[in-house]
């Protein structure tokens, strides 16, 4: 959250700036919009609704999803995901995004983390989870929204076939946003599906970002 703000301090942004987030990034996103520091007068989440806005899911799809998010126990573990990332890897897009080939996106994430210690930063996202109290005062700032809900203009995109996060939940998401907030299942996307249906979710946004006045 501080990166996102430091980076819209130094690109000079304005009251047009349109924060957008996928996964990790639409956790972020979400958060500043329910932050009242946030520089961000408008969010796009891709894939992650607002988490706050998940509580009271229906339990029946709890079973599902715990066997879905594996990847985030094993990712703590140490050693051992960046010892096998190129099993897991493929395994996480194959299973996110099911029928869309992935090769080609795996080869850039797998030329952006060379070494282990590159996997080891990606996957450290993961291992912080379980030590909140390595915070700093700042991070602890911040980290004060990351249960909240978006009091700024929000698009919310979430893809049908997503692998990783049941649609249910943003659909069970959406029923809890304010009016200030949009929803839209993407057709045939699963997880990544900005790179799955890239025209699809361009134009969601464009019209998003227009319609608030951007």
């Amino acid at each position: 959250m501080a990166d996102a703000v430091g980076l819209y301090d130094e690109l000079g942004g304005d009251d047009r700036t349109v924060l957008v987030g996928h996964d990790w990034g639409a956790i972020t996103a979400n958060a500043l919009g329910a932050h009242p520091d946030s520089p961000y007068r408008r969010i796009v989440s891709l894939a992650v609704p607002p988490l706050g806005a998940m509580n009271g899911a229906p339990l029946r799809l709890a079973p599902r999803q715990v066997r879905l998010s594996w990847y985030t126990l094993f990712n703590q573990l140490p050693v051992l995901p960046e010892r096998t990332v190129d099993r897991w890897l493929p395994r996480l897009w194959r299973d996110w995004s099911p029928g869309y080939d992935a090769a080609d996106d795996i080869a850039l994430v797998r030329a952006a983390w060379p070494t282990r210690d590159h996997v080891a930063a990606a996957v450290g996202y993961y291992r912080s989870v379980r030590a909140p109290w390595r915070l700093s005062p700042e991070q602890k700032r911040w980290a004060r929204t990351l249960q909240g809900i978006p009091t700024v203009p929000q698009l919310v995109l979430h893809g049908t076939d997503d692998g990783c996060m049941q649609a249910a939940y943003a659909e069970h998401a959406a029923t809890n946003l304010p009016a200030t907030a949009r929803f839209e299942l993407v057709a045939d996307a699963g997880h990544f599906l900005q790179v799955e249906r890239p025209e699809v979710v361009n134009e969601l946004i464009a019209d998003f970002i227009q319609g608030a006045g951007g």
